[in-house]
Order: structure tokens, then sequence, then C-alpha cells
């Protein structure tokens, strides 16, 4: 099973020779997201809660797959192999691949001019296409969140650079803030999405025009890829606000009760 997971860009820094250069956190582990059935090979399923356990994040062998692979602008129609890397890989990830926390993060070049152009003009997300295999064992995790299905065997293809992401407060280079500044920052990014999404998705067209050579067949498919992906991360991202206030403020009360209960 192929996925797709996000993660937006920050803290990169460019070489001499005009490369872009950066440490991305990709994936996260310990955390339950929501699927359309239809992405998981469960079309009779609405949505599908799938977990993604540290233990399979952090293996060796699943770390080991981060490195030296190819950075893309947009999630190529297949997997990218050796037959098709001059056509897609825009970069490439390097050998430093380490846990951060409950994040991996991994070290990444862009090398090609029209992307790096279009991460300055605002596509700054990032998003890991990886293989996988699920476990439809149901559970429930540490934290008491309910999942319906888990990730195990998880190999990574490629990282691609897209218009908008999913995973909020996984920055590249930022340190991770804890408890309740991580949930406001899911807060922030969640209510600013929307109005930074049209500046994203037009430094996006503007660097499909630019690239070359590809049909205006393409370039329209491409474009309403991307506009598909746009709106869908805005949808996910209206449900994702709620639970994500009400998440601060159990946190927050739990918070003042602890502090309370120690006064006593």
């Amino acid at each position: 099973m192929f996925f797709n997971d996000f993660a937006p860009i920050s803290g990169t820094r460019k070489t001499s020779d005009g490369y872009l250069v950066t440490e991305a956190r990709i994936a996260r582990a310990n955390n339950v997201q929501s699927y359309l059935g239809s992405e998981v090979g469960r079309p009779d399923l609405a949505t599908v809660r799938v977990f993604r356990p540290e233990a399979e994040v952090f293996s060796k062998d699943a770390m080991a797959s981060a490195s030296h692979k190819p950075v893309t602008m947009g999630h190529p129609a297949e997997q990218v192999d050796a037959t098709r890397w001059k056509a897609s890989a825009i970069g490439w990830t390097g050998d430093g691949v380490a846990r951060d926390g409950d994040f991996l993060k991994i070290s990444m070049m862009i090398a090609d001019a029209d992307a790096i152009r279009a991460v300055e003009a605002g596509t700054r997300s990032l998003s890991a296409g990886y293989d996988c295999t699920l476990d439809w064992t149901s559970g429930v995790t540490a934290t008491g969140e309910a999942y319906d299905a888990r990730q195990v065997g998880i190999r990574l293809n490629h990282v691609s650079v897209v218009p908008n992401g999913r995973c909020p407060g996984a920055k590249i280079g930022d340190a991770q803030p804890q408890g309740i500044p991580m949930l406001q920052d899911a807060i922030a990014f969640a209510d600013s999405v929307a109005g930074k999404s049209a500046i994203a998705y037009e430094g996006y067209v503007a660097y499909l025009n630019r690239r070359e050579p590809k049909s205006a067949a393409e370039l329209l498919r491409d474009h309403q890829a991307a506009y598909a992906e746009t709106a869908k991360q805005i949808a996910d991202n209206a449900i994702a606000i709620p639970i994500a206030r009400a998440a601060a403020d159990k946190a927050r009360a739990d918070m003042i009760a602890g502090f309370n209960a120690g006064r006593s």
C-alpha cells in the first residue's frame, strides 16, 4: 500500500552553487491519521484510522530506506526508480537520517533552479511517498486514540515538494514544541492554510509552466492534481481545527488541575 504524508518546509539554506539544503521532518510516529477508505483499498469504509507505531517508523530498515532517495516536484504517477529518476528528480536525500522525538528527520538537497524558485514563491510543504503493509488489527494507542489498522514494513520511495501539507508542527530545522504550544501551532497552521494555499498554488503553477518538456495536456493534468490536493488539505484542516482546539482545551484543563492539585 502506498501512502503520502506531509510536513511544512522551513529552515533552509543555500550553498555557494545555489542549491537549497535543509533537514526535514518527514514522518511522525505514534500518531493516528484518517484516510478515505478508497485511499487504502477499503471502498466499503468512509474513513480509516491508521496508526503509525514508532517500532515501524524507527526500525533499522525503515530508516535506512530514507537515504539516497529522489526529491520530486509533486508526486509522480508511479513510484520512482532508476528508469524514472532523470525525469522525476529535482534533488535527493542524504545520509543524515535520525530520530527527532516522535519525528523522522532527514537531510536533503533541492538542486533544480525552477523547483528552488517555486519553494521561495511559497510552495513549501513536503510529502513523503512510501510503501507499507496495513495490518488490519484494530486497537487503541497509549494515549487512548482508536485505530482501524496499523502500518508495518514502511519503506520510503521519494520525498515530494507540494503546495500544502497536513502535518502541522513538523518544521524543517526547528525544534518541536511540546504540549500546549504544539497544539496551538497546529491550530494556527490549520487556520492559515486556506489563505496561504492560493500563494502556494500560484508558485507551483509557475514552476510547472517553466518546467520543460511538458505538453499542454500534461500541464493541465498536473495543475488539476495540485488544485485537488490543495482543496483536500483545506478540507482536512477544516476538520482538524475543532479537534486541535478541543485537545488544547483539555491539555490546558489538565495542566491547571495538576497545578492546583500540587498546591493543595
